[in-house]
């Protein structure tokens, strides 16, 4: 049910321990159930020729939980031509930050709403993508100084539409994921990306000049990525401007 390596709290579970996580019962299963499954898994595992990963990270975490013959075979991000971006402090001056996760706490969508609301961030507007509204629905809020409009889930085919909306990408999540598609797609548009320092979703980023690493144990690592953003990235701005020209 919960297949984030978190619980039903969104707070993340110890991957070595069968036992870790989940409602106690008759909310969830009981340590015998729960005992029997890690067992019947672990049996599979074993017999398997090989346990393929898709990050090295990943492999790593499966290897700490007692999974043998991990080999790591990457995952790609699908090439796509960038547009040219709609932003780069559009109309209203702002830059346009871009949340795509969903609503959900394991994509680490609290810590941004906190990090943003605790700060007075009057240069950003926020594009958040929420899973759950129809194609074409959008509606708009305010977190503190920072105006926010919520769009529907994008197709693949229409990625680089989305991405062509925003100036940078933050990824927060508080669960160690196995790869990170959406950071990599960012970067091949040209975004700046802000992502978690758990598992490989921010492998792809060369500190300081495409992006940062923050940690997500709370909202103080994103809000301090965002207080130094505006700045950072308009050296990095004009640093390519000048090799362009």
């Amino acid at each position: 049910r919960y297949m984030f390596l978190v619980d039903e709290f969104g707070r993340p579970v110890d991957h070595r321990d069968p036992l870790s996580g989940g409602a106690p019962p008759p909310y969830g299963p009981t340590i015998a159930e729960r005992r029997a499954r890690a067992g019947a898994l672990q049996a599979v595992l074993k017999r398997a020729a090989a346990v393929l990963a898709v990050s090295e990270k990943f492999a790593e975490l499966y290897r700490e939980a007692g999974v043998r013959a991990v080999r790591t075979h990457e995952n790609l991000s699908e090439p796509f031509v960038p547009l040219p971006r709609e932003s780069r402090r559009g109309q209203d001056g702002r830059l346009v930050l871009g949340f795509i996760g969903g609503i959900s706490r394991h994509k680490g969508y609290h810590l941004l709403r906190e990090a943003v609301k605790s700060g007075t961030f009057l240069k950003f507007s926020l594009l958040v993508v929420d899973h759950a509204l129809r194609p074409g629905e959008t509606y708009e809020a305010h977190w503190g100084q920072t105006p926010v409009r919520y769009i529907a889930k994008v197709e693949q085919s229409r990625v680089a539409e989305l991405y062509a909306q925003m100036d940078v990408l933050i990824a927060p999540s508080i669960w160690p994921e196995s790869y990170g598609l959406i950071t990599r797609e960012a970067l091949q548009a040209g975004l700046w990306v802000i992502a978690s320092d758990r598992g490989s979703i921010g492998d792809c980023i060369v500190e300081g000049v495409n992006g940062n690493q923050v940690d997500v144990s709370d909202c103080r690592g994103l809000r301090k990525a965002l207080e130094r953003l505006p700045e950072m990235i308009k050296t990095v701005w004009k640093t390519k401007d000048r090799i362009q020209d």
